[in-house]
């Protein structure tokens, strides 16, 4: 990994997922869960974009403050660094909690079947 992003060409599509992640998660360590919520609601209304995609970016929000609320990443030296590492290794994993793609995620099948 180099610098905040892991080798962004590993990641399966994951770069959008990575970015909500992280930037749910770094809300979370320096805010707290309830404003980093708060905040990521906002964002994605005023963004205004069809159903799958704003809970694929919601259900990434989520995992975000989750990882952060972790005691790997909050007693970590670097906190943000460390949450950057558990996402890359979240984005690898086969049985991952992140929405990747949001035609191929399931929980977005039966909640945006208009889409």
């Amino acid at each position: 990994m180099t610098g905040i992003y892991p080798d962004i060409a590993t990641l399966r599509g994951g770069c959008d997922a990575f970015k909500h992640v992280y930037a749910s998660g770094v809300m979370t360590l320096v805010l707290d869960e309830d404003l980093a919520r708060l905040a990521g609601r906002a964002v994605e209304l005023a963004e205004q974009e069809p159903c799958r995609q704003q809970t694929h970016n919601l259900i990434n929000n989520a995992v975000g403050r989750g990882f952060a609320q972790t005691p790997q990443v909050r007693s970590a030296k670097q906190p943000s660094a460390m949450l950057a590492e558990y996402i890359a290794a979240a984005l690898v994993r086969p049985d991952t909690e992140l929405s990747l793609d949001v035609w191929v995620d399931p929980r977005l099948q039966d909640l945006c079947a208009s889409d």
